[in-house]
């Protein structure tokens, strides 16, 4: 019986041996066209994921970039759109906290993955061109 659990696990560790170059998977999407909505999925997921939404000052946002390469989200094996926002909002105790850096991975027209002030999120966001993001800023009269 434990020759038979060796065998099979060396079988299914052979299987893993490269040969040293990268190939493309099968299974891993391309990016495709960048979302055309990025700004409104942006938004919306600030609206529903961040702490207090109606506090939100200073915000700006950049145009999509693809990302990295193939990654495992909800949508599977793809390569999402990086669209990277910064802004200013509120912590559970009330004070702001300074500008922070959010990066959205979006793949089929949602966002897929989140990654808010990680040094990921400032590594993919740095050098790029943030421009106004009114969008997601509480109208002051409005209150």
């Amino acid at each position: 019986m434990r020759w038979v659990l060796l065998a099979t696990c060396a079988l299914a560790l052979a299987g893993c041996q490269t040969s040293g170059e990268a190939t493309p998977s099968a299974n891993a999407a391309t990016a495709g066209a960048p979302p055309a909505n990025y700004r409104q999925l942006a938004a919306d997921y600030v609206k529903s994921s961040f702490k207090d939404p109606y506090s939100i000052r200073d915000a700006e946002i950049a145009p999509p970039k693809p990302g990295t390469g193939p990654s495992l989200n909800s949508d599977g094996f793809t390569t999402p759109w990086v669209v990277c926002l910064r802004a200013n909002a509120k912590n559970s105790m009330g004070a702001y906290t300074g500008r922070k850096v959010t990066a959205l991975a979006l793949s089929n027209e949602k966002v897929v993955n989140a990654w808010d002030e990680t040094q990921y999120s400032r590594m993919v966001c740095e050098g790029v061109a943030y421009t106004p993001f009114p969008e997601i800023e509480e109208k002051r009269a409005a209150r």
